[in-house]
């Protein structure tokens, strides 16, 4: 095995492998990379007990096929911090050389390859030619309302991604809020599985192209995201996830829309002070304010437009920031049902995304949304 590349992409490569092994030290195999050419394409490749990845690297020269692990983090930063534009990486009895243009040179010691396990086989595929910038910004914009695993629910720690009648739904929730995007497709059948967050949050990696293809293993334990070179296997979690659609409203007994960038100033405002706040609309302003004993209290006017006499809620402001945030256009729109029910928030110009909150109530205690999960403290949600 010996090999030439160019050190920016190979670096690169590197970097996208490294985020996928679990650097805490149990295992090192875990903590390696497998390195895998021939004698055009060296590939790199990571795993953990959630995921693997694969890049490919193109070699300006290549000497035979080979294969080496080696530790993931003494890799990364003996190549990113090398100079120059070339790289040789070539095998020598129980080390992997890397050596740069004669003048500077490392050896690794190896672990053996056989300990490392390789990838599920892509038999079932999905969608083709999905954008690539649209469908993980969507990701990301819907993971927000994921339950965080501190908070032991592995059911909400998911994204769920439900195609149907060529529509591709993106859902999440961790009881308290949920999010759904949608998003035109071309695909065959209908499907659904759950993707865990923690991963999902990482796919941003894997986009070296302008599209990508959605796949399955061959046991459908696996979701499979491809782009240019680089390829991405998630553990699928487990489909316990609730009958989101009965939770959204068919309609709002009261709306007001704000221009967004005005609303999320205040929000952001409002959060550095105090994790409730309240909003009062009325007479065409949306007073948004929030008082903390011993600390302060804050008011922020901003106008809005609304029909009828007004609206009082109150809300989580880091929560709410969230959903606004991840509107598109230029106005919000916040519609309110029942003062105990959850607050719809849109776009007031498009309908691709939908975000649901649950208020606060006034004599303490935060519900979750009711329906099929059931918080810890015996509340209906």
């Amino acid at each position: 095995m010996r090999i030439i590349c160019n050190r920016r992409e190979l670096g690169e490569a590197i970097k996208a492998a490294l985020a996928f092994t679990d650097q805490r030290g149990n295992v090192p195999i875990m903590a390696g990379l497998l390195l895998a050419c021939d004698d055009e394409y060296l590939a790199i490749r990571a795993h953990n007990n959630e995921a693997f990845f694969s890049a490919v690297v193109g070699l300006r020269e290549g000497d035979g096929a080979g294969q080496a692990v080696v530790s993931a983090r003494l890799l990364h930063d003996i190549v990113h911090h090398l100079e120059g534009e070339e790289v040789t990486i070539y095998s020598e009895e129980s080390f992997l050389v890397i050596n740069r243009e004669d003048n500077a040179e490392f050896k690794l010691a190896t672990m053996p390859t056989e300990d490392f396990p390789a990838p599920p086989e892509i038999t079932r595929r999905l969608v083709e030619g999905l954008p690539a910038d649209e469908f993980l910004y969507n990701l990301e914009r819907v993971s927000r309302a994921a339950a965080i695993p501190r908070h032991n629910r592995p059911y909400l720690e998911v994204v769920k991604l439900e195609f149907s009648e060529r529509i591709l739904y993106v859902v999440a929730t961790d009881s308290y809020r949920m999010a759904v995007c949608r998003m035109e497709v071309e695909a065959e059948g209908e499907w659904e599985f759950c993707v865990p967050t923690p991963i999902i949050r990482k796919a941003q990696i894997i986009a070296e192209a302008k599209t990508l293809s959605l796949s399955l293993d061959e046991a459908y334990a696996h979701m499979v995201l491809s782009s240019g070179g680089r390829t991405l296997w998630v553990r699928l979690g487990e489909l316990k996830f609730p009958q989101y659609r009965k939770f959204f409203p068919e309609a709002c007994m009261f709306e007001a829309r704000v221009d967004k960038r005005e609303f999320q100033r205040a929000l952001k405002s409002m959060a550095r002070l105090g994790k409730t706040i309240e909003l009062d609309i009325g007479d065409g302003i949306m007073h948004v304010r929030t008082t903390v004993e011993g600390v302060g209290k804050g008011d922020i006017w901003i106008s809005a437009e609304h029909q009828g006499q007004g609206y009082r809620q109150y809300l989580n402001a880091e929560f709410l920031l969230d959903g606004v945030s991840a509107i598109r256009g230029e106005k919000v729109c916040l519609g309110f049902n029942e003062p105990n029910q959850p607050v719809l928030i849109t776009g007031a110009d498009r309908d691709d995304y939908k975000y649901l909150l649950m208020p606060i109530r006034v004599d303490g205690g935060t519900p979750g949304l009711k329906g099929e999960v059931v918080e810890e403290n015996g509340t209906a949600v």
